[in-house]
């Protein structure tokens, strides 16, 4: 279970760290992330801006409770909480037809689809892998073979999460 923690915690952060940075890259990046969010019509205008600035802050506040091991289970269910309230999101907006933008990972113009509500589910199941293995007590003597294992799948993962809306695109 060792490996699994060390996998999840790498998936989760990288993609965390990742989508916070497409999101602050460049002076229209936010503001695209904001617009978009204004664009799933689920919350009053007023709440728009402290709602997007609150999930740019948690995914660059979650990268860091993942790096140390005295802050791994707040890392875990802060990414889990997170996961899970921006698929239930998603769900929403896609049962509703609306076309706001994937803005995700940065400047992708692709409507969010059931393939993001995918996507997700599939980092919560990390999530919850990754906190099974915590409470299985995973902190146990690794092999540097399988660490170098779990970041191998940690990167793959991380780049079908980060590369998605391409990989559906180039599938179709």
């Amino acid at each position: 279970m060792a490996y699994v923690l060390i996998a999840s915690r790498c998936v989760l952060a990288l993609v965390f760290l990742y989508s916070a940075i497409t999101k602050l890259r460049g002076p229209g990046g936010f503001r695209a992330f904001r617009l978009s969010v204004q664009q799933m019509r689920l919350l009053p205008s007023g709440l728009v801006g402290p709602v997007a600035v609150t999930v740019v802050a948690a995914e660059l506040l979650i990268p860091g409770l993942l790096i140390s091991r005295f802050t791994v289970l707040a890392g875990l269910s802060a990414a889990l909480a997170l996961l899970i309230a921006l698929t239930v999101a998603v769900v929403l907006v896609v049962r509703r037809g609306s076309a706001a933008p994937c803005r995700c990972f940065g400047a992708s113009n692709v409507p969010l689809g059931w393939s993001h509500v995918v996507r997700n589910i599939g980092l919560i199941i990390v999530a919850a892998l990754g906190l099974v293995a915590w409470a299985s007590g995973a902190d146990q003597a690794t092999r540097s073979a399988g660490v170098i294992v779990s970041l191998g799948v940690a990167l793959i993962l991380v780049f079908i999460a980060a590369t998605l809306d391409d990989l559906v695109a180039l599938f179709r």
